[in-house]
C-alpha cells in the first residue's frame, strides 16, 4: 500500500502543477474572464489526467489495468489534485490576491443580471 500512495501523491502533484500555472498565468495577464483560455486550460487538466492514467497502468500496474483498477487509481489522483488545488485556491485569494474575490463577485453577479 505504500507505493500506491506515493504514487497517487507524485502524480497528484504532477497534475496539478500544470493546473495551478494557468491559473498563475491567468492572474497575471488578466484574462480569467477569456472563454478561449477556459477551455484551454479544461482540455491541459483532461490531458494531464490521461497521461497521468498512462503512466499509472504502465508503472503501478505493469502495463495492464482492469477498468476497475484504473478508475479507483485515476479518482484518488483526482481526489489529491482537489485537495492540493484547494490549499492552493485558498492561499491564492486569502494571501496573494484579495482583490480578485471582488471581481470574481462582480462577474457573477453580471451573469445572473444577464439570465
Amino acid at each position: 500500500m505504500g507505493q500506491k500512495f506515493k504514487t497517487i501523491l507524485s502524480y497528484g502533484a504532477i497534475i496539478s502543477l500544470p493546473i495551478i500555472l494557468m491559473s498563475v498565468i491567468a492572474y497575471v495577464f488578466d484574462i480569467n474572464d477569456n472563454k478561449a483560455y477556459g477551455w484551454i486550460s479544461t482540455i491541459v487538466f483532461f490531458v494531464s489526467i490521461v497521461i497521468a492514467q498512462k503512466f499509472y497502468r504502465d508503472g503501478f500496474c505493469q502495463g495492464y489495468a482492469s477498468y476497475k483498477k484504473l478508475f479507483g487509481g485515476t479518482l484518488l489522483i483526482v481526489i489529491v489534485v482537489s485537495l492540493i488545488m484547494f490549499f492552493f485556491t485558498f492561499v491564492f485569494y486569502k494571501y496573494i490576491a484579495p482583490e480578485q474575490i471582488d471581481k470574481l463577485l462582480e462577474v457573477a453577479r453580471g451573469n445572473l443580471y444577464e439570465q
